[in-house]
């Protein structure tokens, strides 16, 4: 991360999140919605932009799609790059060692809270 303020951000009840599962979400002013995603896996959380580390593509393959069935890995729909979901980690595929640039995520009386640059940054 670099010295941006971020941004923080309430996404939703942690409740309504599958798990394991993920959910797309971009800060107030951007012009897409799936700046950026969450995924669960139990009780622990993780934050990722939503970039392959590969080709720069959306890792989503459908609206709030990211995780393979297990719920175990991120699987880019382009070129199959593979990243572990709570670590961000690359598994496997093109990304070559690279992992998903994270941000920090924590739960706060059962609401989701995130830390993401605002919109001006990624857009």
């Amino acid at each position: 991360m670099n010295d941006v303020a971020l941004l923080e951000l309430d996404i939703g009840p942690l409740a309504e999140l599958p798990d394991p599962g993920a959910s797309e979400f971009s800060p107030p002013g951007a012009r897409f919605g799936d700046d950026y995603f969450v995924v669960r896996r139990g009780e622990r959380l993780a934050c990722f932009s939503n970039v392959c580390t590969h080709m720069q593509q959306p890792l989503n393959w459908a609206p709030n799609r990211f995780l393979n069935k297990s719920g175990e890995y991120v699987v880019c729909p382009a070129h199959g790059a593979t990243y572990d979901a709570l670590s961000g980690e690359c598994r496997g595929g093109p990304c070559n060692g690279r992992g998903l640039t994270s941000w920090p995520v924590r739960v706060d009386n059962g609401r989701i809270i995130v830390r993401v640059p605002p919109a001006e940054m990624t857009s």
